[in-house]
């Protein structure tokens, strides 16, 4: 195998497309011209390091993959790494584009999933279950999600989802905390 500017041009657009964006936009994210994105995706330009570095990072892909168009024996992807997926999100959370929304629906969807379990762990136990128990519940139950995706390799395995649906459900607890307070009153 060796660097084929032309092939990584073509995954490059490719990415690109699956992504949403045109030339335009696509090159704005890399602070790098139209044009010069134009050379690159059809192989008269190779394009830097950092520029790949910056591309397979957007794109959640590899580097093997960009430069020599290799993917994982097995096909699986998985995060192992606390936070980095939620850094890698939160620089796209606000943009108004394909990228923001999966960003958004990362980060949010897995907090707002959780909450109802935060919910109704305390309403079910007659307020006998606390703030570190239903923490501690919903942390299980997230943990035991992303296991049984590592191991059937179905779905993604992200500790980043342990920590945003841990989220949710302490948000879901305090939520039913302060509705029996007020409740009471």
């Amino acid at each position: 195998m060796y660097f084929d500017p032309k092939e990584v041009g073509k995954r490059i657009a490719k990415l690109r497309e699956l992504l949403g964006y045109n030339q335009e936009q696509y090159s704005q994210k890399f602070n790098i011209s139209r044009s010069a994105l134009s050379k690159i995706e059809i192989g008269d330009r190779s394009p830097s390091i950092d520029l790949l570095i910056e591309i397979a990072e957007l794109s959640g892909v590899t580097l093997d993959y960009l430069i020599l168009g290799r993917t994982p024996q097995d096909g699986y992807v998985y995060n192992l790494t606390p936070l980095k997926e939620i850094k890698r999100f939160m620089k796209y959370i606000w943009d108004n584009d394909a990228l923001g929304r999966a960003a958004r629906l990362n980060i949010f969807g897995n907090i707002i999933a959780f909450i109802p379990f935060g919910i109704y762990l305390p309403y079910t136990s007659e307020s006998k279950l606390g703030f570190i128990s239903t923490f501690l519940y919903t942390f299980s139950l997230s943990l035991t999600i992303e296991l049984v995706q590592l191991i059937t390799k179905v779905g993604s395995c992200d500790v980043d989802d342990i920590i945003l649906n841990a989220l949710g459900g302490v948000i879901g607890y305090i939520l039913w905390y302060i509705y029996t307070k007020l409740r009471k009153k």
